[in-house]
Parts: structure tokens; sequence; C-alpha cells
């Protein structure tokens, strides 16, 4: 979001500061982001160093066809529909 050139333009048209705007703007109550496996706990750990914010890894993405699987307490998956898409045409 931040690095995306219309969302900065805009940011900027607005007055409005970029950083502040992805963080705490909008109706989002968490922010969500991949990153490689290897990389999760050092990002971890610097956010928390940062920011005082906790990442939780929730999921992995892996190769196939698409799909969303939730894992339940008995470690079984259970495939799930994907939820609303705001921007489909």
């Amino acid at each position: 979001l931040i690095g995306d050139g219309g969302v900065a333009a805009l940011c900027e048209n607005l007055r409005l500061d970029s950083l502040a705007a992805a963080l705490q703007g909008g109706e989002d109550y968490e922010l969500i982001l991949t990153c490689e496996p290897a990389a999760a706990s050092a990002l971890a750990a610097g956010l928390l160093t940062a920011t005082g914010t906790l990442l939780t890894v929730i999921g992995e993405v892996a190769a196939g066809e698409p799909e969303i699987t939730w894992v339940g307490a008995a470690g079984e998956p259970v495939r799930i529909r994907a939820g609303y898409e705001h921007f489909r045409e």
C-alpha cells in the first residue's frame, strides 16, 4: 500500500500520512502479509521491537489449485469457500 504510486499520490493530495493510512485507516482490524517462512521469526522480532506489535503466523501459501483450507482443532483440513471480493468487477 505505502509503496504504491497511486496511493502515495492520493495521500499526498489529501495531506494524509501514507503510513498512518495503511496502519490505521479504514475498517481493517489487522494487516495481513506474506513472507518467506524462514523470514517470519526475524520479521516478527523486528516488528515487535520497532512498534510493540505482535505478528502471528496464521498459515502458508502453497502451490496447487486455489483454495482456502482451515486446519481444525483436531488437525483435520476443512475446506472453506472464499469470502466476498470487494473489488471484483
